[in-house]
């Protein structure tokens, strides 16, 4: 595969692709793409890290399939590794979990059908996914929700309202 197909196999899954120049300078592409339709960038820096203070504030390449043939192809990242999700969080397996798990190598049982659509609480956690209920899962098939104890105290307030009870400042009253 040669490195523009694979730059664009890796922007059109989500993912953000960082590349060198042969100069030594960095830069990040991502699969948001600016007026003109091309993908964008950051600008080019001396580190990753810079790129990435910078992301999307460069504009794409129109030429990107020729310019990317002198570059370096880094490994790609998707933009939610760049910190893993901290265990305790409570996240919802999406609808396409299943889809997206065969994409991704995970394994899938009937058991697992079962999880879609509810909410559970993170076990462990990685760059690459998370495990919950003892089944891991790629970060692209789950997506972070409230807290379940931020969704119980909603719904005891809106019962205090229907009952009457009014929010005045931080405080409750009839």
């Amino acid at each position: 595969m040669n490195k523009y197909k694979f730059i664009m196999q890796n922007l059109k899954a989500g993912f953000r692709q960082p590349v060198k120049n042969e100069d030594g300078f960095y830069l990040i592409i991502i699969s948001d793409k600016d007026r003109h339709g091309n993908y964008r960038t950051s600008l080019w820096y001396d580190t990753l890290e810079e790129c990435k203070e910078y992301i999307g504030s460069g504009y794409g390449y129109s030429n990107l399939e020729k310019q990317c043939q002198d570059w370096e192809i880094l490994e790609p990242y998707f933009p939610i590794q760049e910190e893993a999700l901290p265990v305790g969080s409570f996240v919802k397996v999406k609808d396409d979990a299943e889809e997206i798990c065969g994409k991704y190598n995970y394994n899938w049982y009937k058991t697992i059908k079962e999880m879609i659509g509810k909410v559970y609480k993170i076990e462990e956690s990685n760059l690459k996914g998370v495990s919950i209920n003892d089944w891991w899962f790629p970060l692209q098939a789950i997506t972070p929700v409230m807290e379940e104890e931020e969704e119980d105290e909603k719904k005891a307030l809106e019962t205090l309202k229907k009952k009457g009870w009014k929010i005045k400042g931080e405080c409750l009253v009839k």
